[in-house]
């Protein structure tokens, strides 16, 4: 099969990109549901989302930017989810796609800016169980920005001409 690559930048390019943003949106485009051991959780806490992408920085780069959080200084201001029923390999699985918006002001901007160039990850790594068979992809957005801050944001091109 061909790839295509659609954005690539190195570690670095990620983690200056960083800004200490006030709030950060996701968009989960395909269902997608966290795992804690056996159990499935569809509720996207912070520590699920931002930790994902922690996980996979370190996973990738080797370390990620430091900034310790717990959900108690991240605070969810916007949920707008619905739930989604699907199947992989025959058996049932329920995800969420939809957004959320997380206020980050209770943090410090150092580590605002931290919690941003994770969030950069996410048009790599995606967020949540089974990344891998394309659940959990997600896109970021800046609910204090007007404009996309991404040429990835935005509409997607499927190489169709209208």
């Amino acid at each position: 099969r061909h790839v295509s690559v659609q954005r690539h930048e190195d570690w670095d390019a990620l983690a200056d990109a960083a800004e200490s943003r006030s709030n950060i949106g996701v968009r989960f485009t395909t269902p997608t549901h966290f795992r804690r051991g056996a159990k499935t959780n569809l509720l996207p806490l912070p520590s699920a989302v931002f930790g994902h992408w922690r996980q996979r920085w370190n996973q990738l780069a080797g370390m990620s930017p430091h900034c310790p959080f717990d959900d108690r200084e991240i605070h969810v201001t916007e949920l707008d989810t619905q739930t989604r029923r699907t199947t992989y390999r025959g058996r049932p699985m329920i995800g969420i796609t939809g957004t959320v918006v997380y206020d980050l002001s209770d943090l410090i901007p150092e580590h605002r800016a931290a919690l941003d160039a994770l969030a950069q990850l996410a048009p790599y790594a995606g967020c949540g169980s089974r990344t891998t068979a394309g659940f959990g992809v997600v896109e970021v957005f800046y609910p204090d920005e007007t404009k996309p801050t991404s040429a990835r944001q935005g509409k997607r091109r499927t190489g169709r001409s209208r």
